[in-house]
Parts: structure tokens; sequence; C-alpha cells
């Protein structure tokens, strides 16, 4: 029996979300302010570890990009990020509203550094159709666990695929 309407909708929709937040992390590993900026309403309400609420899109896009901004819109002391998507779950979707829940781990390397910083992060968000777009406007930040791991790897991507 084919799917109807109602389920074809859904699964469109969970096509959507999952490809924003695919896009954020992308954004964010290609330090690129404007993909990431195009993820969120314009009323974002984001939540940080230690009680720390910010309101509005300039702030957040402040909060994230804010520390490490030199001119040109590069990050001055990362050198590399990874942001790795893991489970995302839908706790509801209905209509023009969802909620998610998301995994990442990201690993930070720094500019001259011998270290790289590793965090497992959940991201528990609230999502709203704008049009026809998927935007989060609200989103609730946990930091899992961090460490600092020694960066004692050989440089990746030089060597051809085994034959």
């Amino acid at each position: 029996m084919p799917p109807d309407e109602s389920e074809l909708r859904r699964l469109l929709d969970q096509m959507a979300i999952r490809d924003l937040h695919t896009r954020y992390f992308q954004g964010c590993d290609r330090l690129s302010a404007a993909q990431i900026r195009a993820c969120f309403a314009e009323d974002i309400e984001a939540h940080y570890p230690g009680g720390r609420l910010v309101r509005g899109l300039d702030k957040f896009m402040g909060v994230i990009f804010g520390p490490y901004l030199e001119r040109g819109g590069r990050y001055e002391k990362v050198s590399s990020s990874s942001h790795f998507m893991g489970n995302l779950c839908f706790d509801s979707l209905e209509g023009d509203t969802a909620q998610t829940e998301t995994y990442a781990l990201i690993s930070h390397l720094q500019h001259g550094a011998d270290e790289i910083s590793l965090r497992n992060t959940r991201y528990v968000d609230s999502l709203r159709r704008d049009g026809t777009e998927w935007k989060i406007c609200k989103r609730v930040v946990t930091l899992e666990w961090t460490c600092v791991v020694p960066a004692t790897f050989g440089v990746a991507g030089t060597r051809g695929p085994d034959k």
C-alpha cells in the first residue's frame, strides 16, 4: 500500500530538517557565517551550559564567531575543525513545528598547538517552518564531555587509495 500524503509530507519534512542540521555543521567546518546564519530564525533563543541565554540572531552569531573572528571573517585560532553529526532524533514533528535532539562530536585543532580539543555536545532544538524552509528558533546546548588529546598524527590525505 503506498504512503498517504501526510506520510510523504512527514518524510519530506524530516529530510529537510536533517539537511538543515547537516548544513549547520558543514557551515561550522567551512567557517561560513552565512551558511550558519541561514539555519536559524531571526528570533533564535539559545541556552548554553552555565545558564547563559542568548536572544536574537546577531547576538547568537557573535557567540559562535565572536572570540575567534579576525578581518575577513575567518577563525584566528582554529586551523581545523570537524563537527560529526551523530544521532538525530525527532521528538515531535507536527505541521510547521518540530523538536529534535542531535548529538555531535566536535574536534578543534588549534594553530601552532600540539593538541586537539574534543567535545561531545547535545543540541535540543525547536524548529519552525519559515515560509518554505525550516529554521531553528530555540536551541539548548549541553556539553556531555570534553577532553584534550595530543596531536600525534601524520598529515591525512597524502596517500592514494590502496590497490
